[in-house]
């Protein structure tokens, strides 16, 4: 059991790692090696820990390695089968990682990548993983409202924007409401 939990704690640190990387544009060239060398060990490690919550973190750190649309379904796929395993605060990191591929998507000229996206956001959203103390983030709120639109879904946006509008902080509310 201990092995088991060193196990997932050292994939954990490795996305955490890849994760801020991306955050700060690293490309494969510029990420240290002994990066590499951390994340390449470990994949004995946890294949050899059989636990359902690794193959969510082998699929992040696979996703954010070398970003593909099969990555990012692996990564989604796994969270749905897995997410009554893992913590709020993991799953909220995982589903950055998957967030942040689509809005790279995006940034790249994919608009595709909105529908993604507000899958993602659709799932956060059912799952209470967006509300931090009973409020939602008006950057968030934002995000979310543009992403619905870009992606078509008026009436789903229309909701939304109704529906959380009493979770934004009473000073942002009509600000971002009206936006």
């Amino acid at each position: 059991a201990l092995y088991r939990a060193h196990t997932l704690e050292k994939l954990q640190l490795g996305v955490a790692m890849l994760s801020r990387n991306t955050l700060a544009v690293l490309g494969p060239e510029e990420t240290p090696q002994w990066q590499y060398h951390i994340l390449e060990t470990q994949y004995d490690d946890v294949l050899a820990a059989e636990l359902p919550a690794t193959e969510v973190y082998v699929a992040a750190q696979e996703l954010l390695r070398n970003p593909s649309q099969e990555s990012f379904q692996d990564l989604t796929s796994g969270l749905f089968r897995h997410h009554q395993l893992l913590q709020k605060d993991e799953l909220n990191a995982l589903y950055q990682c998957a967030l942040n591929y689509c809005i790279r998507r995006i940034n790249d000229g994919q608009p595709e990548a909105y529908a993604d996206a507000l899958s993602l956001y659709r799932t956060l959203l059912d799952r209470d993983l967006l509300l931090q103390n009973g409020r939602l983030s008006q950057w968030t709120y934002k995000n979310i409202a543009t992403t619905g639109l870009r992606s078509g879904e008026f009436d789903w946006t229309e909701d939304f924007l109704h529906t959380y509008r009493d979770a934004l902080l009473p000073s942002e509310r009509d600000n971002a409401f009206a936006f």
